[in-house]
């Protein structure tokens, strides 16, 4: 696991699986979140967010996690060794998601996200943000994932039980 894509809806654990990776490998890990997002939810110019993820995907290893403009996830998956796609059922997503919200408000220190982008006032457009990816881009990037089935390690993430298993493995490797 040099270069490690991770990818999947919110509210999956994605930034909790890739920071126990970086644990476990010592290996760079960058959120597509901390680049895209700015203050207050601003995009950055995509110009900027494809030329930073570009030259972190020039790097001899590294660990990404999140989506950002199509054309650096097919790139992502071209250079990596390993592709995690965690793709759990809706309502899981749905519940981490709503869980994380409930966090923000109790604890906002706690909560993973971009600095100076607050997650109050945001529930219901998450939650359907959540939705709405499940229901037009899972299937299209389970599509993606395939198409790299024969020159990549796949891990393809359908559960809680697996997402847990598959860390124990890497724990245990």
């Amino acid at each position: 696991m040099r270069k490690t894509a991770v990818i999947g809806n919110a509210g999956g654990g994605k930034t909790t699986l890739c920071e126990s990776l970086q644990r476990i490998y010592n290996i760079p890990y960058y959120s597509i979140d901390n680049i895209l997002w700015r203050e207050n939810w601003t995009r950055a110019p995509i110009e900027e967010v494809t030329d930073t993820i570009t030259n972190i995907m020039d790097e001899d290893r590294w660990i990404i996690d999140g989506w950002g403009p199509m054309e650096t996830i097919e790139e992502r998956f071209k250079r990596c060794d390993s592709i995690v796609l965690i793709d759990l059922p809706l309502h899981m997503h749905l519940c981490w998601a709503f869980k994380r919200q409930i966090l923000a408000w109790i604890r906002p220190s706690s909560v993973k996200i971009p600095k100076s982008c607050p997650l109050r006032g945001k529930t219901l457009s998450v939650l359907k943000k959540v939705y709405r990816i499940d229901a037009d881009a899972i299937p299209n990037l389970r599509k993606l994932v395939s198409k790299y089935s024969d020159s990549t390690q796949i891990y393809h993430l359908k559960s809680k039980r697996a997402l847990k298993k598959f860390l124990s493995d890497q724990k245990q490797s």
